[in-house]
């Protein structure tokens, strides 16, 4: 699968980060000011087939009016090295549908930093 690297900052100092691995083994982090140990895991094959299309899928989301961005700084980069394909953004991603706003809500929410409702 293509390796993945995703890292939400923000306010309050929020972080989330996760790096997934070719084999689909991942570790995350995440906290605001107490941050919980690192955790890691491995994706079934299915996740790791979803989440290497949709990454397939993935294309730079527009920049958001000055007005609508808010203080959340987003940096997702597949095949972390020298091939790496970086794409940051400012704020919330206003695509809901696009592939990249799939992709970052599947990996948020099987990490169970957040629930699925």
């Amino acid at each position: 699968m293509t390796p993945i690297s995703y890292r939400m900052v923000g306010q309050y100092d929020q972080l989330f980060q996760i790096d997934i691995g070719a084999d689909g083994s991942y570790i995350l982090q995440s906290g605001s000011y107490r941050s919980a140990s690192p955790r890691r895991g491995s994706l079934n094959s299915a996740l790791q087939a979803n989440i290497n299309r949709l990454a397939g899928a993935v294309r730079s989301p527009p920049p958001p009016p000055p007005e609508v961005a808010d203080g959340f700084v987003s940096e997702l980069v597949l095949n972390p090295g020298r091939s790496a394909e970086v794409i940051r953004w400012w704020g919330p991603l206003h695509e809901e549908d696009s592939p990249l706003a799939r992709l970052v809500g599947l990996l948020v929410i099987l990490t169970g930093v957040v629930s699925a409702a």
